[in-house]
């Protein structure tokens, strides 16, 4: 009488384990970053456990399983997605606010009476600007380098079949 328990509580395992799998999988993909590589191996998992459940005369809950990984899955990735779309595009809003009111604010300069004014640069006359050469870096021409100047023939063969001869 305990050996049939026992082997019906093991029979039962592969649809449990398989439900905890499609679960924890569910969970994991409405994470709003990429992490199919984590709830992709799952959903497989609970699919084969699925297919165990049903042959193990599970067949009831291996088969529900099987749906639910046939069709809930992908049904749950179109929400997932789109949830995922929109908490991004959220986000760079945001961003895209922060930044226009980061660049505001530094091209307006307070006073002491807190009044605003714009201040617009305009371009220094070609006589007060610096010389070229003085901004930019001193340039030297390249000849070579590790003990071979640019242009000259390599010898593969000939450079390791001598230190072999030796």
């Amino acid at each position: 009488m305990e050996t049939k328990e026992l082997q019906t509580n093991i029979r039962q395992g592969a649809a449990i384990g398989g439900w905890v799998c499609f679960g924890v999988a569910s969970v994991i993909m409405f994470i709003p970053i990429p992490t199919w590589f984590i709830y992709g191996p799952l959903y497989l998992a609970s699919f084969i456990l699925s297919i165990v459940g049903i042959s193990q005369r599970r067949i009831a809950s291996g088969i529900m399983l099987l749906l639910a990984n046939v069709i809930g899955a992908p049904v749950l990735f179109v929400f997932a997605l789109a949830i995922g779309v929109a908490t991004w595009s959220g986000a760079l809003d945001k961003a895209r606010q922060r930044a226009a009111e980061h660049s505001s604010t530094t091209a307006t300069n307070r006073v002491e009476d807190s009044s605003s004014v714009t201040t617009v640069s305009e371009p220094r006359p070609v006589e007060e600007r610096p010389p070229v050469a003085a901004v930019t870096p001193a340039v030297e021409k390249i000849d070579g380098a590790f003990g071979k100047r640019l242009g000259d023939v390599f010898r593969f063969l000939a450079t390791f079949s001598g230190s072999v001869a030796r």
